[in-house]
């Protein structure tokens, strides 16, 4: 997955947390948060840096682009890291 490919929304939902700060091969891990609405929040990690194309608060749907790949945080190589946890979400990965 090359730095810069479009990453989209799997399911519907409110997006809790932003973070692009990070460079490509740096910290922090970039990363966008969307709160399903039922308990459950999908983590989309290691995008690339200003790579969100969503802000805090925005309602998305499902196949909607929330941003674009990249290699931050504990990453080698470009690549997507999806995670879906229940009650809560962490992201110091």
């Amino acid at each position: 997955m090359p730095i810069g490919t479009v990453v989209t929304a799997s399911r519907p939902g409110t997006v809790v947390y932003v973070e692009e700060s990070g460079m490509d091969g740096g910290f922090p891990n970039n990363l966008v948060v969307v709160d399903h609405g039922d308990g459950t929040f999908a983590q989309y990690m290691h995008l690339t840096q200003d790579g969100a194309a969503i802000s805090l608060d925005d309602t998305v749907e499902r196949g909607d682009t929330l941003g674009y790949s990249g290699a931050t945080g504990l990453a080698g190589y470009p690549h997507l890291h999806f995670v879906v946890t229940a009650n809560d979400w962490v992201w110091e990965y």
